[in-house]
């Protein structure tokens, strides 16, 4: 629950994260990144979607020459959704993913905030966990360089994941309703963060029934909560993930690994700590995997001097269960994302099925920099306690500001870009819906199965032997546009043909007439086969539960 200041916090956090990204929002267009203007593209597709009346979109002409792809269905939309909702209120898809990057960082902010005031921390480590995560290295890794905002929307649902889980930890009741909404986005924003997901819930379900001492024992609400959680995510994400299960072998999904050996992706342990590899700020190719020298050298210090002084010290100073219940787990977690990030975890990647669709290890960062981050300033807390000294309490705080601010001037200098720009007026052209169905936004991905190339564009709709009497829209017929009902009137003769120029997809039912029938190319579009006469042939789009439907009827007959 957010506190009566919040609407404080919020804004607090707002400018703190436009200053993170003040020199972008700025910008006259955006910079090169690792996804060109493919996420422009992707929001201005649901944009149109929503546009024609679509909130849900599965399929898109937008793509792939013009004949479609299914990444509405198949790639991460939570990201999309939300800001091509703010772009259709304010008729600019440009702005909207620009406004995006403070609101998803406020978003995390805000989560930190929450996270480390249930962890009990002092006001100055709250605000210091939030600003931390806002100017994280991998926080501009994800929107400044690679442009993955996708996977940046998700990471900033991580803070409340640990936010819940905590509550979780600590046998609140309901807070099963919490975690369970949470990971649910997290389905949405992004699925590979969504599977990784499922070990820091392990680790939670497992600790809320620990005794806090040596044995596991059944807690009633920790009981509730879990069978809340698991509840709540079946409702929410089942009906898709069934979708998914039975739509996936229509298309090739292969590209997303084998265009990646993970095996080839690992990097020691001291880039984590100090990355030089990467010039920030003059280039937009390349990556950097340091979490920030700032809080990781500091965090082992911290730990060092804590092993030093309690061995020193007669006095054995414990934690609450609480506390240290809390503690535990963000130790378990550093544990077990560090150690996914080097080649003893190979076995990991290769055995269990799915997890190799990580692509690359310090895809985890987006877990890692939030719990390292409250550690930090847990760590630093219980410093402060050690020595009950005003000058120990003083100095640790002095610590905890001084890595703040050098995280702080970290982002602004990452901002200062010198290196290739996108000008507004290019983002624009390439969103208008001409160049968006000639895009090849994902480059081959989402095809239909063993189709290995796209085909060159042609018009969504041609005949041969038979002539259109009238379409609604009309507008079908001369350029592409979103596919909600397409109704054509026919003349057909004995060997008319319509084709309808996408590929086949259970997201789109056609209708042949009376009498008509529908084949598929080898080129794996659709063929009408209208029966003699005036006939009306329909394309209709296809619901989730259409779909499904759909796939079903086919698999029985």
């Amino acid at each position: 629950m957010l506190p009566k200041k919040s609407p404080l916090i919020f804004a607090i956090y707002f400018l703190a994260a436009c200053l993170a990204c003040g020199n972008i929002l700025l910008l006259n267009g955006w910079l090169l990144n690792h996804e060109g203007l493919s996420f422009f593209e992707r929001v201005e597709v649901f944009r149109i979607a929503m546009q024609a009346g679509d909130f849900f979109p599965l399929w898109t002409p937008f793509a792939h020459n013009g004949y479609g792809s299914p990444f509405p269905f198949f790639y991460h939309r939570l990201y999309s959704t939300v800001i091509a909702l703010i772009a259709l209120l304010i008729n600019s898809t440009y702005w909207s993913v620009k406004i995006s990057i403070p609101l998803f960082l406020t978003c995390g902010a805000v989560g930190m905030h929450q996270t480390a005031k249930l962890m009990q921390l002092r006001p100055l480590s709250c605000i210091a966990a939030a600003l931390l995560l806002i100017f994280a290295n991998y926080t501009f890794t994800d929107w400044l360089i690679r442009g993955a905002m996708a996977e940046f929307s998700a990471f900033m649902l991580i803070p409340w994941l640990l936010y819940y889980g905590i509550k979780v930890i600590r046998g609140e009741p309901l807070s099963g309703i919490g975690l369970g909404l949470v990971t649910s986005l997290l389905f949405f924003a992004h699925s590979m963060i969504f599977y990784y997901a499922m070990l820091p819930i392990m680790v939670i379900f497992a600790l809320s029934f620990w005794d806090g001492k040596s044995k596991f024992i059944f807690l009633k609400q920790s009981a509730i909560n879990l069978l809340i959680f698991l509840g709540l995510l079946f409702v929410n994400i089942s009906i898709y993930a069934l979708a998914i299960i039975l739509i996936k072998p229509e298309f090739n999904l292969d590209v997303l690994t084998t265009n990646f050996d993970i095996s080839k992706q690992f990097t020691s342990f001291f880039d984590y700590l100090v990355y030089i590899k990467f010039d920030w700020g003059h280039t937009g190719g390349g990556y950097s995997v340091e979490i920030g020298r700032g809080m990781t050298i500091p965090l082992i210090l911290t730990g060092i001097v804590i092993k030093i002084l309690t061995k020193k010290s007669k006095a054995k100073l414990k934690l609450k269960q609480e506390k240290y219940q809390i503690l535990i787990f963000l130790i378990l977690l550093t544990i077990i994302f560090v150690h996914l990030q080097f080649p003893l975890s190979l076995w990991f990647y290769q055995l269990v099925p799915g997890a190799a669709y990580l692509q690359f290890p310090w895809r985890l960062l987006t877990f890692l920099t939030p719990v390292l981050i409250l550690l930090l300033c847990e760590r630093l807390e219980f410093l402060a306690t050690l020595e009950n000294k005003l000058l120990t309490r003083q100095l640790c705080q002095l610590v905890l500001v001084c890595i703040v601010v050098h995280q702080i001037i970290f982002g602004i200098n990452a901002q200062n870009i010198q290196y290739e720009v996108f000008s507004q007026k290019t983002i624009e052209l390439a969103l208008d819906k001409n160049n968006l169905a000639k895009s090849l936004i994902f480059g081959g991905e989402y095809l239909p199965q063993d189709l290995t190339a796209v085909p060159e564009i042609k018009p969504l709709i041609q005949t041969d032997n038979c002539q259109i009497l009238d379409a609604d829209p009309a507008i079908v017929l001369t350029e592409a546009s979103h596919i909600q009902k397409i109704s054509l009137t026919v003349q057909s003769n004995p060997s008319c043909q319509i084709y309808f120029n996408q590929f086949d997809n259970p997201f789109i039912k056609i209708i042949p007439g009376e009498g008509g029938s529908t084949s598929i190319s080898e080129q794996k579009t659709i063929i009408v086969n209208p029966a003699p006469g005036v006939q009306k042939v329909e394309f209709l789009r296809q619901g989730l539960l259409q779909a499904i439907g759909t796939k079903i009827l086919d698999f029985r007959f």
